[in-house]
C-alpha cells in the first residue's frame, strides 16, 4: 500500500485557470455566432432588371453637314459673279469648255484647248481637270476649301487666246458646326435629316 505522504496532490494555478476559462468562453461565443448566422441567412430575392430610358430615345438626329458640293459655271464672263456659300468642305467645278468668239461647248473649243488650270488661291491647291472632248465639257476633282472666303482661279489656254474666270466661294462649314452644336435636342427637327450629302451650286 502506497504511502499517503508520497502522493503528490495536483494544484491548479489560478492564472492558468482564468486564461483557460476566458478562451473557452470566446470559443463558445464564436461557435454560437456561427450557427446563429447560418440559421438567419436567407437568399436575397433578385429584383427584375428594367431597361433605363436613354436620352437618345428623345433626341432627333442632328442635321447632316454636306461634305462635298458641285459648282456649275458658265462661259459668261460679263456676268457679275456673286459669292457662293456652302457648308461643304470640298467643291467640284463642272461646266463647258469656254472659248472666246465661239459657242460654249463647241468642237472648236475642245480641239483648240492647250492647257487648263484651276486653283484655289486660299490654300494654293491645284485641281486636276478632266476634259470630255466629245461633250466639250470639263470637271475637276474635289477642291478642299478653307473656312471663310476661297478665291478659285479658272484658266483655259487655247491656241488663239485665253479664257480666265475668278470664282469666290465662301465656306461656312465652321459656322454650321457651331450652330449645330448649339441646338438643343428639342430644337432638332426630324426634317433636318433630309439635307443631302452632296449639294449642287449653279452659277
Amino acid at each position: 500500500m502506497p504511502n499517503p505522504q508520497n502522493i503528490k496532490r495536483f494544484r491548479a494555478n489560478p492564472v492558468e485557470v482564468t486564461i483557460l476559462a476566458v478562451m473557452a468562453l470566446i470559443l463558445c461565443n464564436s461557435v454560437y455566432r456561427l450557427f446563429d448566422e447560418r440559421a438567419d441567412f436567407k437568399f436575397a430575392a433578385l429584383s427584375p432588371m428594367t431597361a433605363q430610358p436613354t436620352q437618345g430615345a428623345h433626341r432627333s438626329p442632328a442635321s447632316v453637314i454636306p461634305e462635298f458640293a458641285s459648282l456649275d459655271i458658265n462661259c459668261d464672263s460679263r456676268e457679275t459673279s456673286s459669292e457662293q456659300r456652302t457648308a461643304a468642305g470640298k467643291v467640284r467645278l463642272t461646266g463647258p469648255l469656254c472659248l472666246q468668239n465661239s459657242q460654249p461647248g463647241s468642237d472648236s473649243a475642245a480641239s483648240q484647248l492647250v492647257k487648263s488650270q484651276i486653283s484655289n488661291t486660299a490654300n494654293r491647291f491645284n485641281a486636276t481637270v478632266f476634259t470630255d472632248v466629245s461633250a466639250s465639257r470639263f470637271s475637276t476633282d474635289y477642291i478642299p476649301l478653307v473656312p471663310g472666303r476661297n478665291l478659285i482661279e479658272v484658266e483655259f489656254t487655247y491656241k488663239s487666246n485665253k479664257f480666265t474666270r475668278s470664282l469666290s466661294v465662301f465656306n461656312s462649314e465652321e459656322t454650321a458646326s457651331v450652330q449645330q452644336s448649339a441646338l438643343t435636342p428639342a430644337a432638332l427637327a426630324p426634317a433636318a435629316n433630309t439635307t443631302p450629302a452632296n449639294s449642287t451650286i449653279t452659277r
